[in-house]
């Protein structure tokens, strides 16, 4: 009980109380099936941190998450994503959905909020995680240095520096307003199209 800590190769979960339950097999070799984790959850892989949670749930097999918290947060080195109800992490897949009041920030290029977030990642020559897209639900918002945009849906593609928008989409550039039903946003050069 507090400060509980549990280790798998680079990974690290922390806690208050972490409950392992265990997969029965032959000849008394037991094995973690799950772990579950309450208060304080601090989740850490060298790479990418999680924290904020206040219960979290952990497939061991399938290097499935499910963190719960008002204030979860995944960082990596350029990139935050965070959520108030909860964070899903699947590491063997690299994917992680934000879940309620969802960001993701990409330092000193993006800020793109929804309700719900779900990024998928890749890793780089450093082994660190990485954005390479991004698909964003419900009451999006995407703020660029110097543009707002709204739309219900919206993908972000990393390699082409592309966010396309969906559904009454608003783009707002200081005082102008230009709306319609689909629109492209270049975040290398800043130019949009209302197409």
């Amino acid at each position: 009980k507090k400060n509980a800590e549990a280790k798998k190769g680079k990974l690290i979960v922390n806690a208050d109380i972490l409950e392992a339950h265990y997969e029965e097999k032959k000849e008394n070799n037991n094995e973690i099936k799950f772990l579950k984790a309450k208060g304080n959850v601090r989740i850490n892989d060298g790479t990418t941190f999680i924290t904020g949670g206040r219960n979290a749930l952990y497939d061991i097999k399938k290097e499935h998450f499910i963190i719960f918290g008002n204030n979860v947060k995944m960082t990596s080195q350029n990139d935050i994503l965070s959520a108030n109800i909860k964070l899903e992490f699947w590491k063997n897949k690299n994917i992680a959905i934000a879940t309620g009041k969802a960001e993701a920030i990409r330092l000193a290029k993006y800020q793109i909020n929804a309700e719900k977030l779900v990024t998928h990642l890749l890793k780089n020559d450093k082994e660190e995680s990485e954005v390479k897209k991004i698909i964003a639900y419900n009451e999006v918002v995407i703020k660029t240095n110097n543009e707002i945009a709204y739309s219900d849906k919206a993908l972000y593609n990393k390699n082409s520096e592309i966010c396309k928008l969906f559904g009454n989409v608003r783009l707002r550039k200081d005082d102008n307003f230009l709306t319609g039903e689909y629109a492209e946003m270049n975040l290398n050069d800043g130019i949009s199209k209302l197409l």
